[in-house]
């Protein structure tokens, strides 16, 4: 069990607010402020206006077989962080997520992160529409032969494949606009709107065999062993991608929009 010795501080990341099940790696929370400086007949400053306050938070941690909890965004924005990391208060208002990324990478762990925004001066919205939960604990991996204990993580690229090459990194990722409400006259932020729900692909393949296809734009993405939450995307944009001394890759962009899945 790890232990830390000496000063009494916070150490690492076990204490902090979480976003998911898995392995904590990083917790950030901004508190701030939008800064409107006003100047005086003479052009100088002669105050300061401070309003509009918010926190913004960041979340990555490593999947684990536990990780049946990560966000579904396309139900709502909405999500409950507890914790007081700082002394800074999560209960109050409410908290909306606008980014949640699942990212697969070669010989190495399965990572996922959040993006949210805390609006601790807005009246509490329990009503409204709620992330859902997903697992991120794909593909099976179950066939794999050298990873001890086995399926207990994600880790590196297995159980994916395309056919114009070897995947050597898969993102996916979650996106909502979320647009604050104009503030009130006391400068508090009370209300925001989300909209237009999307995912997107990032994909690097080491191109092979030799005379591998690249995906054209506006084709469909096909990635094989993939959930149902990558299907139907269009390829956005391609292009090789080639270094001295180094294999050529295949890097790939592409989109997907609700009325996809009709």
């Amino acid at each position: 069990m790890s232990q830390h010795y000496g000063q009494s501080i916070t150490y690492g990341v076990l204490g902090a607010p979480t976003l998911f099940a898995g392995d904590k790696m990083s917790f950030s929370y901004r508190d701030q402020v939008t800064e409107d400086d006003l100047e005086g007949g003479g052009s100088d400053f002669v105050a300061m206006a401070l309003h509009s306050r918010k926190g913004e938070i960041n979340f990555d941690g490593e999947v684990t077989s536990s990780t049946t909890n990560f966000l579904d965004l396309s139900t709502g924005a909405r999500i409950v962080v507890t914790g007081s990391p700082g002394g800074i208060d999560l209960a109050p208002g409410f908290i909306l997520a606008s980014e949640a990324v699942e990212e697969w990478s070669l010989l190495k762990r399965k990572r996922a992160s959040v993006r949210a925004t805390h609006y601790m001066e807005a009246p509490a919205s329990a009503a409204a529409a709620a992330a859902t939960s997903l697992t991120a604990f794909v593909p099976d991996q179950s066939s794999i032969d050298f990873l001890f204990p086995g399926n207990t993580l994600i880790y590196s690229t297995i159980g994916f494949t395309h056919a114009a090459g070897l995947i050597h990194q898969l993102k996916l990722t979650q996106k909502l606009t979320i647009t604050d409400d104009e503030p009130a006259p006391d400068g508090k932020i009370l209300g925001a709107f989300s909209s237009g729900y999307m995912r997107t692909i990032s994909l690097l393949l080491l191109a092979k065999p030799s005379d591998a296809v690249m995906p054209a734009p506006r084709s469909v993405l096909t990635i094989t062993g993939a959930p149902d939450r990558m299907s139907n995307f269009r390829v956005i944009s391609s292009e090789p991608r080639m270094e001295r001394k180094k294999g050529m890759m295949f890097s790939i962009e592409a989109a997907w929009i609700p009325p996809f899945a009709d």
